[in-house]
């Protein structure tokens, strides 16, 4: 029996040259995405352009959702890399200025096609039947633990739960996110405003206030 390249290869090899195709085929579905949109992009024209089968793109990637899956998978280890390298003392504000500096950069370097908000609105319509304990939560656990650390310095009003604070912080963002469609300069100020008036509802109750609410 004649073996292909493919079978002669030792496992670490099959294994990159696996690794290889899928990232091949990533390349060309975003490439596909940011030419004519998720919404019509076509699996056929993306396995085309990967130089790969039809049924070489549905053993890495199931559908085209799951594409834009590893794409928040991707844009997320980037936010919490970012979030991760403020881990100290650094103040609330700076924190969350951070975060909407790298969400937008992320949305940027995605391209024009609105990804970032394809990605975000394919969330809140959860059309995948699928477990999504596996999902990472680097963000999310990232931005619970500033938060945390924020309170104990006297930053943030202790009364909040970190962590339900954190899925409020990044929904609001989000929610600018997939809603605004003016130019990304105009988006970014929003956002910026956004952070201003979430610190502001955060922030340590003045004596006065809790006193007129029985605090």
């Amino acid at each position: 029996m004649v073996q292909t390249a493919v079978e002669r290869a030792s496992p670490s090899q099959r294994q990159k040259q696996r690794d290889d195709t899928r990232e091949r085929i990533y390349q060309a579905a975003l490439g596909e995405f940011r030419r004519v949109g998720f919404s019509s992009a076509q699996i056929p024209r993306v396995a085309e352009a990967a130089g790969v089968a039809r049924g070489t793109f549905y053993f890495h990637f199931p559908s085209k959702e799951h594409v834009l899956l590893e794409v928040a998978e991707r844009a997320q280890a980037v936010v919490a890399l970012e979030l991760g390298a403020l881990k100290g003392t650094a103040p609330v504000g700076r924190v969350l200025t951070r975060l909407v500096d790298v969400i937008t950069g992320v949305d940027a370097m995605l391209g024009e096609a609105n990804l970032l908000r394809d990605v975000l609105s394919m969330y809140v319509r959860a059309p995948i039947d699928e477990d999504s304990s596996d999902q990472p939560l680097g963000v999310l656990e990232e931005l619970t633990d500033h938060l945390a650390a924020a309170m104990e310095r006297g930053e943030l009003r202790r009364d909040l739960a970190p962590d339900r604070l954190a899925v409020t912080v990044l929904a609001s963002i989000f929610g600018v996110m997939i809603t605004h469609q003016r130019p990304d300069t105009d988006r970014h100020a929003e956002l910026v405003l956004l952070i201003d008036l979430l610190l502001r509802g955060m922030g340590r109750v003045a004596d006065e206030d809790v006193a007129l609410t029985g605090g």
